[in-house]
């Protein structure tokens, strides 16, 4: 019984220490305005809705890795297309995600609950460039298994407009000892805004 209470203490003070870790994270960009050193990309899509409209949706594709360098990646499964777009030609990825997205994925009839066709989409796949000089607000800071993930506001009222992706080589630790790491590498797009 006592190993069992030991046990359950030791992981719980692990636990503690890994949310602290991630919140040191959080409390160093969370709700700061920084300003751009380096450009940052979004690409706009369309996509379908439950109800079978089309909404056009937007991803951050600025991904550094330590080892990796920057590199352009959307999330695949997050929109109609399969598999993530990934390379380091940032026009080959929007011309991908293009390619991928031309038709809306197949849905169900929000009435009869028939599967109807994919729908041709007209408008491709736009890229968005935020500037170097942009400033821009850290609405969220998403600490994952092997990433970190910062998504951006601008300071018009225009909610998520772009992310930057840390993405580490192997999981990040409980305690989160790759902070200065992954500090650094953000601080190569990113300074404090005055």
């Amino acid at each position: 019984m006592l190993r069992r209470f030991v046990a359950t203490v030791a992981l719980l003070t692990l636990a503690t220490a890994g949310l602290a870790a991630g919140a040191s994270l959080k409390s160093s960009w969370l709700h700061r305005k920084v300003v751009l050193t380096q450009p940052l990309y979004s690409v706009l899509v369309m996509r379908g809705t439950f109800g079978g409209g089309a909404v056009l949706s937007r991803e951050g594709l600025t991904v550094v890795s330590p080892e990796k360098g920057i590199y352009y990646q959307f999330h695949g499964s997050f929109f109609a297309g399969d598999h993530d777009v990934v390379g380091r030609d940032l026009q080959e990825v929007v011309d991908e995600v293009s390619a991928e997205h031309r038709l809306m994925p197949m849905r169900n009839d929000p009435n009869t609950g028939r599967l109807l066709p994919p729908i041709p989409v007209s408008r491709p796949a736009q890229l968005v460039t935020y500037a170097a000089g942009t400033m821009l607000k850290v609405r969220k800071v998403a600490v994952a298994r092997d990433h970190v993930t910062l998504t951006f506001d601008d300071l018009h009222g225009h909610r998520a407009v772009t992310t930057l992706t840390v993405q580490w080589p192997q999981p990040l630790s409980r305690d989160l000892t790759e902070q200065p790491g992954i500090d650094r590498l953000l601080q190569q797009f990113l300074a404090p805004a005055r």
